[in-house]
């Protein structure tokens, strides 16, 4: 009887709590999520197949996965990836809306998580060796994973910290720029 009581009280505790926190933020949040993506299925071609976040009471992280239905080299998987969590990092910070919800304003690379994982037509991952997948781990380390086909082991086939592979896809850009200014 004590034990219900108590519970009783706890739980009245945190019902004010809950709903001080309740916003539609993971509406906003989820808005841009779903634009962006349809922009991404557009121009890139990839496919989201999962998605989701950390909340309470504010965003401390949103996660979003992508299918891409080709085989591709580490510098198109770099350049893919970066262009991807650039341009979502972006996404987030340009909203005002959104702005006052994240934990940690502005967002960085620390705040999202992508995963792009790399099939063919029928949805199968490519042979061993080749990239299957790409992600960023929580020490920041940009990873470049194959899986085999035939049973669930993955191997990392390269490694690179993630502000690195932005060095190095803004430095491509920058000639690319430079290339064409000097053909005018």
């Amino acid at each position: 009887m004590l034990r219900n009581a108590l519970l009783i009280q706890l739980m009245f505790l945190f019902i004010p709590y809950q709903f001080a926190c309740a916003s539609n933020y993971s509406e906003i949040a989820d808005e841009i999520l779903h634009s962006y993506s349809k922009q991404m299925r557009k121009e890139y071609g990839l496919k989201v197949y999962g998605s989701g976040g950390r909340t309470y009471c504010d965003i401390h992280h949103i996660g979003i996965d992508y299918a891409y239905f080709d085989s591709i080299s580490k510098e198109e998987a770099r350049r893919l990836y970066v262009t991807v969590c650039e341009g979502l990092i972006q996404k987030y910070n340009e909203n005002k809306k959104i702005r006052p919800y994240f934990h940690n304003f502005p967002v960085t690379e620390n705040d999202i998580q992508v995963t792009i994982v790399f099939v063919n037509k029928q949805g199968n991952h490519f042979p061993l060796g080749s990239i299957t997948g790409i992600c960023v781990g929580n020490d920041g380390q940009l990873r470049y994973i194959s899986e085999d086909p035939k049973t669930p082991v993955l191997q990392i086939l390269y490694a690179e910290p993630y502000v690195e592979a932005v060095r190095i896809v803004l430095e491509e850009k920058n000639k690319l720029v430079a290339a064409s200014g000097s053909n005018l």
